[in-house]
């Protein structure tokens, strides 16, 4: 954040202390302030982007000035926000870990070279060879747990979400450490609230690669004047990810991109706008659950040359519907007595008998099915459920 210190002067031929004055400053508050004597104002928790302040004087018989006077001001998004510096980032880590990879096949040939001449001391050298992996294999594992921290710090934080809608939770749960599933959140406006839920190709590191960089493109569509809905910024985030894939300059089409859902709250009208590329969305309206589906078209995914189209869909909710996104790794967990797919009717379900429970009880119920169902099986994918109630 930034601190911004403005400071003016009214004059007044009759009583030039007693003249007070009533600033504001768009983009950061709507309200005028009351009418006082400071000739000063300080704001400590700017974040980048454009204000205007305005400022009002009047004198000691309340005379105002007819117009304000405007100071236009820009705050420059820095640096490391930059989808530019967080892919760079990203193309060092793994060219760190290819060449790491690569020096590590490297020691283990000359390892067995030398074992070869040196078998009178092989029990010692395996034993010291066995030692020297295993703290290399923590050295990888702390290394992606640090990528976990990453990737966290990357994510919106779950308190955002809490603050605008109280009643709303996230279930979370990774196969690996890193998680190719990801949600994202961005605060438009005072009344408008955008949250993305995706599930980017893969998983492990490869799949939190890519949520990397589906997160920072979706950061960077909402800052342009041209993106105002969820469709515009799906419509962006196909382009952006099929040019980043494809910047190499390969003829082959992209295998790689996302399944997401993203949605637009007006959170004064309750107006939910909807855009989504294969996954579905539930809506409880009236306390009657709908199925909002997606658009068939997923996001990159190596359709490189195709017009996609992505079409919007528009409900007026009341106070105390419900809104559910979520992936594909609730859904297709194998488990249950037989060894099935726990499928998209089960967790219908459980949308609906708990959506009047609190957002705790909730959460608690979507972790108790997965765990009763998942018992004694491998969690195969991500996991990523949203809940939002109104």
């Amino acid at each position: 954040s930034y601190k911004v210190r403005f400071e003016f002067i009214g004059l007044s031929f009759k009583n030039s202390n007693n003249v007070t004055y009533s600033y504001t400053l768009e983009g950061y508050e709507t309200e005028w302030t009351e009418l006082s004597t400071n000739n000063f104002a300080q704001y400590n928790n700017l974040s980048d982007g454009d204000y205007v302040f305005k400022v009002k004087s009047c004198n000691s018989d309340g005379y105002c000035s007819v117009q304000s006077t405007n100071v236009e001001i820009r705050i420059a998004t820095p640096i490391w926000k930059k989808w530019w510096f967080i892919t760079l980032c990203i193309l060092f880590v793994i060219a760190m870990v290819f060449f790491y990879i690569r020096y590590r096949e490297r020691r283990q040939r000359q390892i067995q070279e030398y074992l070869q001449t040196e078998l009178d001391e092989r029990t010692k050298e395996v034993i010291e060879q066995k030692e020297e992996l295993e703290s290399k294999n923590k050295d990888i594992t702390d290394s992606i747990n640090y990528a976990k921290r990453i990737q966290r710090a990357v994510i919106p934080k779950y308190s955002e979400l809490k603050r605008v809608l109280p009643h709303s939770y996230i279930y979370f749960k990774p196969r690996d450490i890193v998680s190719g599933d990801f949600y994202w959140m961005h605060r438009q406006s005072e009344d408008v609230f955008l949250m993305a839920c995706a599930d980017a190709t893969g998983h492990g590191v490869p799949g939190a690669f890519m949520s990397l960089i589906g997160g920072t493109i979706l950061q960077d569509a909402v800052r342009r004047p041209n993106v105002s809905s969820p469709k515009d910024i799906l419509e962006t985030l196909e382009k952006e990810v099929v040019s980043l894939l494809t910047s190499d300059g390969q003829e082959e089409n992209p295998k790689d991109g996302m399944d997401i859902s993203v949605i637009e709250i007006n959170l004064k009208t309750r107006v939910l706008r909807i855009c989504s590329a294969m996954r579905p969305v539930f809506v409880i309206k009236d306390g009657e659950l709908h199925n909002l589906k997606a658009n068939r078209n997923p996001i990159g995914g190596g359709y490189k040359n195709f017009e996609k189209s992505f079409e919007m869909t528009t409900v007026q909710l009341s106070e105390g519907d419900g809104i559910y996104m979520f992936t594909d790794g609730y859904p297709d967990q194998f488990g249950g007595p037989n060894g099935k797919k726990f499928k998209v009717s089960r967790l219908k379900a459980i949308f609906e008998e708990s959506h009047n429970l609190s957002a705790e009880e909730q959460y608690a119920r979507m972790d108790r099915e997965f765990s009763l169902w998942t018992e004694g099986h491998r969690q195969i994918d991500d996991v990523l459920v949203i809940g939002i109630k109104v």
